[in-house]
C-alpha cells in the first residue's frame, strides 16, 4: 500500500474546491432565488425555512463548493478491485509479521525488551544480561498477545473481503464488474446529478413550487449560473447539468407533492384529537402516502445509478 496516495472523502486541500467563476455569476444565482432583503427574516419558525439574502448566498456558495469537490474526488476514486487488493495486502502483512514473531529466538526477545518492546515476563538486570549473570531469565514472550492480535486481524481481513464481495454481488474470486465507474461515483453518483438535486431543494426553499425543468426556466438558469460560478466554464456549452435537470425535474416535483401531502395529513390528524374514528381513517391514508414517498425517493436514487441521461429524456 502506498499511503502517500491514499484516497479520502476529504480533500487534502479544501481550497482546491473553491469556486473559479466570476463573482457576477454568484450574484446572478443568488438573485435567481429571489431572497428577501434584511437579515435572517423568517416566515416560519424552523431555521431551514429562512429565505434571507445571507442564507441565499450561503446556499449558492455551498452548491458550488460541493460540486467542485465531487468532481475532484470522482477522478481518482478507488474501484472495488482496489478495496479487495488493499484488504489482501493487510492480511498478508499481518500474516508475515505474525510468522516473524512466532519464530523469533530468545536473544532477539531480550534485545527487544531492552528498548521497551515485547519483553519476557521476567528478565535479568542489565548487568546480568547476555550470559553475564547466573540467574536464568524467564523468556515467556510478551509477544503472544501481539500474535493473537495479528491472527485476529487476518481473520477480520478475510471476513471483510468476503462481506465486501457479497455486498457488491461478486462471486468468490471475482475482482471487479468493470465499467467506467468507481466507488465514489456509485456512492455520490455524478457531480451534475448532485448539483441538480441539491439545487432543486435550495430553489424550492426560496421559491416553493416554482422549480421547472424546461429549458430556459428560472430553475435551469439558476443552475447554469451556479455551474459557471463553480467552474469558470461556459454553462451554455456544457449539457451535463441540463440533461439531468430534464431527467430529474418530474420525479423531484412528484416527491415534493407527496411530502406536502404528508404534512397536510399530519396537520389534519392533529386537529382531530377528539375524534379517534376519523384519526384511524387518516392513519391509513398517511400510511399510503408514506409508502409512496419511500417509493418515489428510491426512484430518484435509482436514476443516479444508471447511465448519464439521454438528451431525449425530458421532464415537464
Amino acid at each position: 500500500m502506498n499511503s502517500s496516495k491514499s484516497w479520502s472523502l476529504e480533500l487534502r486541500n479544501a481550497a482546491d474546491a473553491a469556486p473559479r467563476g466570476l463573482p457576477e455569476f454568484f450574484e446572478r444565482a443568488v438573485n435567481g432565488l429571489s431572497p428577501k432583503p434584511g437579515g435572517h427574516e423568517r416566515e416560519e419558525a424552523e431555521e431551514r425555512q429562512c429565505r434571507c439574502v445571507e442564507c441565499a448566498k450561503e446556499g449558492v456558495q455551498q452548491l458550488a463548493v460541493v460540486y467542485n469537490k465531487d468532481v475532484i474526488l470522482s477522478k481518482d476514486a478507488p474501484r472495488a478491485a482496489d478495496v479487495l487488493r488493499e484488504i489482501e495486502e493487510i492480511r498478508r502483512a499481518a500474516e508475515s509479521l505474525r510468522n516473524a514473531l512466532s519464530s523469533v529466538n530468545d536473544f532477539t526477545r531480550l534485545a527487544f525488551s531492552d528498548v521497551g518492546g515485547f519483553a519476557p515476563s521476567r528478565w535479568p538486570e542489565a548487568s546480568d544480561r547476555w550470559g553475564r549473570g547466573k540467574e536464568e531469565p524467564d523468556l515467556s514472550c510478551g509477544s503472544d498477545d501481539w500474535i493473537q492480535d495479528l491472527t485476529s486481524l487476518e481473520r477480520k481481513a478475510r471476513a471483510a473481503s468476503s462481506r465486501f464481495e457479497e455486498s457488491r454481488g461478486l462471486s468468490k474470486g471475482e475482482v471487479d464488474k468493470g465499467g467506467n465507474t468507481n466507488l465514489f461515483k456509485e456512492y455520490r453518483t455524478s457531480a451534475e446529478y448532485n448539483l441538480v438535486v441539491q439545487g432543486w431543494n435550495l430553489f424550492q426553499r426560496f421559491r416553493p413550487n416554482e422549480a421547472k425543468g424546461g429549458e430556459g426556466s428560472d430553475f435551469s438558469n439558476f443552475l447554469r449560473d451556479v455551474y459557471a460560478y463553480a467552474t469558470g466554464r461556459d454553462a451554455e456549452s456544457y449539457s451535463g447539468v441540463a440533461n439531468w435537470v430534464k431527467t430529474l425535474a418530474r420525479p423531484l416535483r412528484r416527491l415534493d407533492e407527496l411530502v406536502a401531502r404528508r404534512a397536510q395529513l399530519y396537520s389534519d390528524w392533529k386537529a382531530l384529537a377528539l375524534d379517534p374514528d376519523a384519526r384511524r381513517s387518516l392513519d391509513k391514508e398517511i400510511g399510503v402516502v408514506v409508502y409512496q414517498i419511500a417509493f418515489q425517493q428510491q426512484h430518484v436514487l435509482d436514476l443516479k445509478l444508471g447511465k448519464k441521461p439521454r438528451r431525449s429524456e425530458e421532464g415537464s
